[in-house]
């Protein structure tokens, strides 16, 4: 009887080291299947990064060509040379130099 005593708790033994370890091979596979959707929820979450980043740099291009055009708009235009205003006087100057010269005359 003693052996059978020993069989059997041998067997429920192994029987239930059998269970546990279906059980564990069962959380095994979740877990790996859990790693793998989590390392692709990853990747999709890099790309969408990169591709955001570029966007940004390429926004911050476009920002700094329009500060620079902003700029130039904004630069006051150089005053007209002595020169210029001597080869060709304005109308208001020609009218009032033939005023003079007629008040002279007269």
């Amino acid at each position: 009887m003693p052996f059978c005593k020993l069989f059997l708790g041998t067997a429920l033994a192994l029987g239930l080291a059998t269970a546990g370890c279906d059980s564990s091979s069962a959380d095994l596979e979740k877990t790996k299947a859990e790693l793998a959707q989590a390392n692709q929820d990853r990747s999709n979450l890099k790309t969408e990064l990169d591709a955001s980043k570029t966007q940004v740099t390429a926004l911050q291009n476009k920002v700094s060509e329009l500060d620079g055009k902003l700029a130039a708009a904004q630069t006051p235009k150089p005053p007209e040379s002595a020169h210029a205003s001597m080869t060709s006087p304005k109308k208001e100057d020609k009218a009032a130099h033939k005023t003079a010269a007629k008040s002279q005359k007269g």
